[in-house]
């Protein structure tokens, strides 16, 4: 039995010195270019399952194949990987010092093309919130609302910035000036403002230190542009103070594109509860049109039309008015007969042609025509009755 013991432990002894005899050890340091010690370096056998790591020291010792040809290869991150090409006897040790390169990577040159907008003291507005709030106005009320400027009457689409007169104030759509000489007597006679909220693409708004391109006025610039569309659309809203029917689309070619709008609107229920009792009714209508067509890849023909036709009608029946303090309280009391009629008629037409040369030059000839007529009459007779009221309380 100790006989076959022995055997054994003779086998395994002289299996595992065979074993070692087969392999060979390397052993050394990994360094930078400055022979400073890199840690974490993967050192490996290219082919075969074996590899180690360099210590913070940059020692790594690793056993390899005896007797055949290897590739040790040494990597990290930031250096260039290195391989060494060995073969070694049975049983030897060698120490092998590596350095590595840093890595370096060219990357190809990059261009950087940034259009700065020039027109810098200005407000870009969205125009599809004046769609969402619950205003006669429309966007001008929402204009109405940023500093600098004001109004005095909410039922109007006159207003005023930095204290200058409605009348200083431009408005362009698609670089064509707006006119409106219209001279209104209250607000309640004023029907749609210029602007098609659903037509409208960009506004910008500037209340001073724009561009001399826009004219010499003193107070304010409005920029609108109105949509070119790329596919057929549209929309219809419809509510108690008007209806609105939009259209827009393009011909199969898109060559030729078109923005049409057409509005209706009557403040009769909002004006029904004012202090002036009496019926009234007032009708806008309005139908703007928006055309372009490509004759070439460099020209452009474009014509923007608006046709309003307002309707004020009023017959008053009484009006009354309490004011004072409460030692001097006072009423007066009217009574009308007769009526007000008004009727104010625009027509705005407007052709541009585009040219672009290239793509930093733009050339545009514009002609555009205005045509108004206005038409106010009164014939109402008033009694008036001041009182004074009783101070006596209880």
């Amino acid at each position: 039995m100790l006989k076959i013991k022995g055997i054994f432990i003779l086998f395994f002894v002289l299996t595992a010195v065979m074993l070692v005899g087969q392999n060979a050890t390397i052993s050394g340091y990994v360094y930078d270019a400055k022979a400073k010690p890199i840690q974490f370096v993967n050192v490996s056998v290219v082919d075969k399952s074996l590899g180690t790591a360099t210590d913070k020291y940059g020692f790594y010792k690793i056993t390899v194949p005896a007797g055949e040809q290897i590739q040790i290869k040494f990597s990290s991150v930031s250096y260039e990987t290195h391989i060494e090409d060995l073969t070694l006897e049975s049983g030897k040790r060698i120490k092998l010092d590596i350095y590595l390169k840093e890595a370096y990577t060219i990357l190809p040159e990059a261009n950087i093309n940034a259009n700065s907008d020039r027109f810098i003291p200005a407000t870009r507005l969205n125009p599809e919130i004046s769609l969402n709030i619950p205003t006669p106005g429309g966007f001008i009320d929402i204009l109405k609302s940023l500093p600098s400027v004001s109004s005095n009457n909410e039922l109007s689409s006159q207003y005023n910035v930095r204290g200058g007169n409605f009348d200083e104030n431009l408005i362009f759509v698609n670089d064509i000036e707006i006119y409106r000489p219209l001279l209104i007597r209250s607000g309640q006679q004023e029907g749609l403002s210029f602007i098609n909220s659903d037509m409208v693409s960009a506004i910008v708004f500037s209340a001073g230190g724009f561009e001399a391109k826009y004219g010499d006025k003193m107070s304010s610039v409005l920029d609108i542009k109105y949509r070119k569309p790329k596919e057929f659309g549209g929309n219809v809203t419809a509510s108690l103070l008007g209806t609105n029917v939009h259209i827009e689309g393009t011909s199969k070619d898109h060559l030729f594109k078109y923005n049409t709008g057409l509005r209706y609107k009557t403040t009769k229920y909002l004006l029904s509860s004012m202090d002036m009792m009496g019926r009234y009714d007032p009708t806008y209508l309005d139908f703007q049109a928006y055309l372009t067509y490509d004759v070439s890849d460099k020209f452009e023909l474009s014509f923007l039309g608006n046709i309003s036709n307002n309707t004020f009608s009023f017959i008053p029946e009484d009006r009354e008015t309490s004011w004072g303090t409460l030692n001097e309280a006072l009423k007066i009391m009217m009574y009308f007969e007769g009526q007000e009629l008004d009727r104010f008629q625009n027509i705005t037409g407007a052709f541009t042609g585009t040219y672009q040369p290239r793509d930093s030059m733009t050339m545009k000839f514009i002609v555009s025509g205005y045509y108004t007529r206005e038409q106010e009459t009164y014939d109402i007779l008033g009694q008036y009755f001041l009182n004074e009221l009783d101070k006596q309380l209880g």
